[in-house]
């Protein structure tokens, strides 16, 4: 359970079934078998992110194990363990730790909120950007209204 794609195809068949029983979704259409899966896999991320934020509340993993967030409750113990396992091992602690370092990193914040600027750039595209790589930047640092709130980006656009 640790990332979606290792989620078992009968697995994400069945979440997708219950979206398409509530929708008329055609997902012969590739274009919106692609576009809710990538949307499955970032609700998968959100989810997994909370759950490790409960995790590190937890201060042990002893701790963490002994007392599983309301979420999991109605999905079994043993899909707890296995994201606490996955929340411990090395691997994950390595990763996280080179995204705070990255985060502390940063000169300056982007404002698009969360939604990811590949999504972002599809949109500009479909809207008649012809270089949209490009002119995200400016709609992330400065906004729809053009004003920079960062002059370290405003400098780096030009």
């Amino acid at each position: 359970m640790s990332y979606w794609r290792t989620i078992s195809q009968s697995e994400k068949k069945d979440l997708i079934d219950d979206t398409t029983t509530n929708f008329e979704i055609d997902l012969k259409d590739s274009r919106l078998a692609n576009y809710i899966n990538k949307l499955y896999n970032g609700r998968y991320r959100e989810f997994k992110a909370k759950l490790s934020a409960y995790y590190k509340v937890r201060k042990t993993h002893e701790n963490a194990l002994a007392n599983p967030p309301i979420e999991m409750l109605d999905r079994g113990v043993d899909q707890w363990v296995e994201l606490c396992n996955h929340f411990n091992s090395n691997k994950f602690k390595k990763a996280s730790l080179a995204n705070i370092l990255n985060q502390l990193k940063k000169k300056y914040n982007h404002r698009t909120g969360s939604r990811p600027f590949s999504y972002i750039v599809e949109e500009m595209a479909k809207d008649g950007s012809k270089f949209p790589e490009f002119d995200i930047f400016e709609f992330a640092y400065a906004g729809k209204n053009k004003c920079w709130t960062y002059n370290v980006a405003k400098a780096q656009h030009v």
